[in-house]
């Protein structure tokens, strides 16, 4: 792997970590001589439909290199099904133009901060790019800095979406949730007291819509944070706060 700097200065990198299932890396260089100025993080579970974003990225290769496009933030919480038939949880949906090699360029509010990393477009459209939460990028980097691996969170659960007919077979007074397939041993759910057929309605204060922005949530967390969940189960509601 090859770093080119703005002033055009290449270095050798080394890759130290990477995830196809996450599209992340993490690559290091010499910064011997370099006056390196690190990019400043924004919190990305802060950003809301129709903030500014503003991408940058090399599109179709290094002859358009440090190209930027704005637009705005047009969805979030979205899943995305690969042409290898892998899916990606929880990014931003924008309208600011992302083509192929804007992948890895960085997705920036109107304050210059780093919300998200620029990932994909949607087939041959225009106006529907897609980009990881920057709150997920940064629990990579430090995890790798601090371990020098990246274990992604879990609870221990398989889930589906609810749906009107699984609602009904379930006596569900609910119309929105993803219901827990299967808890497996051990794991924090075991521990807390979740059990198969518990409808999850909420992942801290909000509500869970699908199976997808519910596992996109969880990987965006730490290992050790505390997640609190309202659940539906026996026919009441309840709250459950789980590490």
């Amino acid at each position: 792997v090859t770093v080119i700097l703005s002033d055009g200065t290449k270095r050798k990198a080394k890759v130290l970590w990477s995830d196809k299932t996450l599209d992340l890396a993490v690559i290091k260089i010499d910064p011997k001589g370099l006056d390196l100025k690190p990019v400043e993080f924004g919190d990305s579970s802060q950003v809301s439909i129709g903030d500014k974003a503003i991408a940058i990225g090399n599109p179709l290769g290094i002859n358009l290199k440090s190209t930027l496009t704005s637009g705005y933030i047009s969805g979030k919480d979205r899943v995305i099904t690969l042409q290898d038939g892998s899916t990606m949880e929880g990014l931003f949906q924008t309208d600011a133009a992302i083509n192929p090699g804007n992948s890895g360029g960085g997705l920036f509010n109107d304050k210059g901060q780093l919300i998200g990393i620029n990932t994909a477009k949607a087939g041959n459209s225009d106006g529907i790019g897609f980009a990881i939460p920057s709150n997920l990028a940064q629990n990579v980097k430090d995890s790798i800095i601090k371990t020098g691996k990246y274990e992604r969170p879990y609870i221990g659960i398989s889930v589906e979406n609810l749906t009107s007919v699984t609602a009904k077979e379930l006596k569900v007074p609910y119309s929105t949730g993803i219901i827990v397939k299967k808890v497996y041993p051990n794991s924090p759910a075991s521990k807390y007291g979740l059990k198969n057929n518990d409808v999850i309605l909420e992942l801290n204060g909000k509500r869970v819509t699908s199976a997808g922005t519910f596992i996109g949530e969880l990987a965006a967390k730490r290992i050790g944070e505390t997640v609190n969940l309202k659940v539906y189960s026996n026919g009441k509601e309840k709250n459950i706060s789980m590490k």
